[in-house]
């Protein structure tokens, strides 16, 4: 039962399944921050890897759009799925202005346009409770989370960064995990962009394989409305016996050659991932090794509820 004097938030699992001391902690973290939280059902089912069937996790998304109580839609984690369930999506209602946070495999939700309706911050995850200082971060991405729906607007802030390629650029930010958005590409699911600030992070890829998605994004069609990229935290990374021999900064910079590209943001699977709002404006410059982007203040669409 949702509590009327606070946002209410429901946990959900579009890909995979979460402890249940994970989910508790995650609970107790958000309450204290003055949320309701709900775990549904869903979240703790166990199809091997996944939180259930394709059918029970897509239901359990349109179950929670759907619902005139529910004004934040937390997922539980990431890892793989989230993907599979893009071609249910068609058709679904959404009740009100709602946010649905995550990060990583929740890029497939995020970026692919399939839930034009719905604000979307990208933000850690239960899952993160059980990381050092996950749940600081998670306490900070409550508080955003309860004054966007309280109050309907987020103030502008900004970043120093290190400079990779100097430029400047400016239009909406679009953030996510590298090898999730290439997926993508060549699909009914592919960004449509016009000028978008490009935010990326990844995990536990080969430096071969991360050029090789960079190659991707940048011969894509939707990587020709790319004005500017910044980097996030690329952690545990492999390599071959025999190195790569670039870096990201110098994998990203070769790619994208005409460009901004800044190095720094705090997102990704690292010990930072700070809550940032998908499609708020922004102005990327960098002047040799500076750089600076600078996030517009944001209303949410509908005001608060």
């Amino acid at each position: 039962m949702a509590d009327r004097g606070r946002p209410h938030v429901r946990v959900i699992a579009p890909a995979r399944w979460a402890p249940d001391e994970v989910l508790s902690t995650f609970s107790q973290i958000a309450e204290d921050e003055g949320l309701s939280v709900e775990i549904d059902p869903q979240a703790k089912l166990r199809a091997d890897q996944l939180a259930g069937s394709d059918d029970e996790r897509a239901d359990a998304l349109a179950a929670a759009l759907g619902d005139e109580d529910v004004d934040i839609i937390w997922c539980a984690r990431g890892g793989y799925g989230s993907a599979r369930v893009l071609n249910r999506l068609s058709g679904m209602m959404v009740s009100k202005p709602k946010l649905l946070i995550g990060y990583s495999d929740m890029t497939a939700l995020q970026l692919s346009g399939a839930l034009p309706e719905v604000t979307h911050l990208h933000a850690p995850m239960p899952i993160d409770a059980a990381k050092p200082g996950g749940g600081d971060r998670l306490a900070a991405a409550a508080r955003l989370a309860k004054d966007l729906v309280a109050q309907g607007q987020a103030p502008a802030s900004g970043y120093d960064l290190e400079g990779v390629a100097e430029g400047t650029a400016r239009g909406s930010l679009a953030i996510g995990n590298l090898c999730v958005l290439t997926t993508l590409l060549g699909t009914p699911y592919e960004p449509q962009w016009d000028g978008v600030i490009l935010c990326l992070e990844d995990i536990c890829e080969y430096y071969y394989a991360l050029d090789r998605h960079f190659v991707h994004l940048a011969q894509s069609r939707a990587g020709q409305g790319i004005a500017g990229i910044v980097i996030g935290d690329f952690t545990d990374l492999e390599d071959n016996d025999v190195p790569w021999g670039e870096d990201v900064p110098a994998m990203v910079r070769r790619h994208f050659p005409d460009i901004p590209v800044a190095y720094g943001l705090p997102i990704g699977h690292g010990d930072r991932n700070e809550a940032l709002i998908q499609g708020v404006a922004a102005t990327l410059s960098v002047t040799g090794g500076n750089a600076r982007l600078d996030i517009e203040g944001f209303a949410l669409a509908g005001g608060a509820s």
